[in-house]
């Protein structure tokens, strides 16, 4: 969306644990309405004075305990049928959002000095979709060394099927992934010598 870029790291966010601090006491935004979102923004809370859950529909997508938990915190308002057109602010940062109602066309301002975007996360593993095994996501299933369905083939970070999407997930899976992959290529070589 326009000013997203402009405004990312000085108002617009995508990681709730490691942004969340610096938005103490201020009005917020989130943008979405699966689980994500809904965690994330009562995650928030936590922090803020107040914060306004964005959503283009009319009801949330989000597993209903997560739903619950957002519609009985007192800090959140849900802003329902409604799109964000801009992230509006200044030299020192974010200060707003252009919103537009999806029924009525209608747009309006709101006040906030962050956004956070929770709108789903798609990873790029459409080249293995067919060969390896993944979830419904198109996340890619491993064991606990990394390993993939496919014979010699170990993911990391957020193409994995797992419960966090963090950098430091990544780092370790990465880890944990080189090291594997150089066992499996010690014991294929060795047994490959074997076989001569």
């Amino acid at each position: 969306m326009p000013g997203e870029e402009e405004y990312a790291g000085r108002g617009v966010s995508y990681c709730a644990i490691c942004d969340g601090a610096f938005f103490k006491g201020e009005t917020i935004a989130v943008a979405g309405g699966g689980d994500a979102a809904t965690e994330e923004a009562e995650f928030l809370t936590r922090y803020v004075e107040k914060l306004y859950l964005i959503h283009r529909r009319d009801e949330l997508r989000a597993q209903k305990i997560l739903q619950k938990r957002v519609f009985d915190n007192p800090k959140i308002e849900i802003i329902w049928n409604t799109v964000i057109e801009e992230v509006v602010g200044d030299a020192q940062g974010m200060k707003g959002l252009r919103l537009r109602n999806v029924s009525t066309d209608e747009g309006s301002t709101l006040d906030a000095t962050g956004i956070f975007v929770f709108i789903g996360f798609r990873p790029n593993t459409g080249l293995l979709e067919d060969h390896a095994e993944h979830d419904a996501g198109g996340y890619l299933i491993s064991d606990r060394d990394m390993r993939a369905s496919i014979p010699g083939l170990f993911v990391a970070g957020d193409v994995r099927a797992q419960l966090t999407r963090q950098i430091t997930t990544a780092v370790g899976d990465a880890t944990t992934a080189t090291i594997a992959a150089e066992k499996y290529l010690t014991d294929l070589k060795e047994e490959r010598a074997a076989t001569v």
